[in-house]
């Protein structure tokens, strides 16, 4: 109630623009998944690195624990849940 009376008193569009911003949220899950680099780029993890692991080769499993790019048809879409990154 105090914010539309606030509102009423502000007289420049800017004022009220600046009042009426929201907050972008990050989602969380994915900023857990991956890890922005200093020029921008998102790395992820490899996929199925801990399920049925004895069947894989040792070089199977060392290339999974490395970070890999994501794709670059993905990387909007995640920059879009991580708005601050």
């Amino acid at each position: 109630m105090q914010h539309d009376r606030l509102l009423l008193y502000l007289t420049s569009p800017e004022q009220k623009e600046k009042i009426m911003k929201q907050k972008l949220k990050t989602h969380t899950a994915m900023a857990k998944r991956v890890k922005i680099t200093g020029s921008g780029k998102i790395l992820r993890r490899k996929v199925a690195s801990s399920h049925l692991r004895r069947n894989k080769s040792s070089h199977a499993i060392r290339s999974m624990d490395k970070k890999f790019p994501l794709a670059t048809s993905d990387t909007r879409r995640i920059k879009r849940l991580l708005p601050y990154a």
